[in-house]
């Protein structure tokens, strides 16, 4: 049966923010696909949004798929008639969260969230365009390196003498104090067990569809080495994290600098990140060519 590919974006505002500064790196646009009948009627619908699902907390003992399962509950409620399929893909949400937009940890608010997601997705179905039926599919291999026992030794040298910076807001401070000294009892573990198994192999994929890129990149890409990749792409883009499997968090150098949470458990050394990120631009635009 024919039906029409479309995509569109709209802007988020106050629904989540870096989680280590709020006023860091962080994109609030929402990107939805559509997949629509003749008839009006929505097959499926996919929403692209990069924030970590983690508005409840550690102490909620219910089964829960946070605010992208009431993001789907709600927009499919408002697509009636039909029963589309709706999905929620994740971008690249290394060190962004709810933590400094939310009151509180409670189901009430993971349906809030839900509810204005699926708000911004409707105003970004209503200014979708219609994308160029073609298709195309390229991938690349990166190779990554562990921590060095050096590298642990320095970097906990550094760390253990060194005062976290200051933040724009008390409750980013005293969070990123909390998070540094969890990622350092983490690393710390790693220079104790240095034959810990690491995955080294990273594959990248990209597709085009349309005038449109999607990158889908096996762990948590950093905010700043996402916005690097789509400032650099030659045609639009949106970066698909979790995909292809699960290799941990990929660091920007600012991160190792001062020791965030992410950089400190991550099992790949610093430089990793941009690693990966000259790779995926460097696949997007063979993709293109």
């Amino acid at each position: 049966m024919p039906a029409t590919v479309s995509i569109g974006q709209a802007a988020t505002t106050g629904l989540a923010s870096n989680r280590n500064d709020p006023a860091g790196p962080y994109d609030p646009v929402l990107t939805v696909l559509t997949v629509q009948r003749e008839s009006g009627a929505f097959d499926a619908v996919l929403v692209h949004w990069a924030c970590h699902p983690t508005t409840l907390g550690a102490d909620n003992a219910r089964i829960s798929a946070d605010f992208p399962g009431t993001l789907r509950s709600h927009l499919r409620g408002q697509l009636a008639p039909g029963d589309p399929v709706v999905v929620y893909l994740n971008g690249a949400a290394g060190d962004i969260s709810t933590r400094f937009t939310r009151a509180e940890q409670t189901p009430n608010v993971v349906d809030r969230l839900g509810a204005a997601l699926a708000d911004a997705s409707r105003a970004a179905m209503a200014n979708a365009v219609p994308l160029p039926a073609h298709f195309n599919h390229a991938s690349t291999t990166v190779q990554l390196s562990g921590w060095s026992q050096d590298e642990i030794s320095e970097t906990l040298a550094r760390l253990n003498e060194t005062p976290v910076p200051g933040h724009s807001s008390p409750a980013a401070m005293t969070r990123s104090s909390v998070t540094r000294a969890q990622g350092l009892a983490l690393l710390q573990s790693l220079a104790q067990s240095p034959c810990r198994p690491l995955r080294r192999s990273l594959r990248l994929d990209a597709w085009t569809l349309g005038d449109w890129v999607i990158l889908g990149v096996p762990g948590e890409l950093f905010a700043s080495l996402g916005q690097h990749i789509m400032t650099s792409s030659p045609h639009p883009a949106i970066i698909a994290g979790y995909a292809g499997g699960y290799a941990g968090y990929l660091a920007d150098q600012a991160a190792h600098a001062v020791g965030t949470y992410e950089a400190l458990a991550s099992p790949f050394a610093p430089g990793s990140g941009e690693q990966v990120t000259e790779a995926a631009i460097a696949l997007m635009r063979e993709l293109s060519d």
